[in-house]
């Protein structure tokens, strides 16, 4: 059994763990301007909602109204590593 230095073993998980950070931003910030379908959670302080998109990204919106349980539209409008910001976009009621 071949064992692999732990120096070299902690360096390889760096080295890993910084590309894949950078490989997530740059997904999270390819979203920016498109829309999504978010599942939403639950409410975070004052009007902001937490949920998730159908591919298990962090959403956060604000919004007056309480939306747990329900799926919206969103537009993302920013983003940071883990979480992606956006903005409720609300469908016109058809005409009875």
């Amino acid at each position: 059994l071949n064992l692999i230095n732990s120096k070299i073993a902690k360096d390889r998980l760096a080295k890993f763990q910084r590309v894949a950070n950078e490989l997530k931003k740059n997904h999270k910030e390819s979203l920016i301007g498109n829309n999504s379908k978010v599942l939403f959670e639950n409410q975070l302080d004052g009007n902001q909602f937490f949920g998730r998109d159908e591919y298990n990204n962090s959403v956060i919106v604000n919004s007056k109204k309480n939306i747990i349980g329900k799926i919206e539209d969103v537009k993302i409008i920013s983003c940071n590593q883990n979480t992606i910001f956006g903005e409720l976009l609300f469908r016109k009621k058809a005409a009875a």
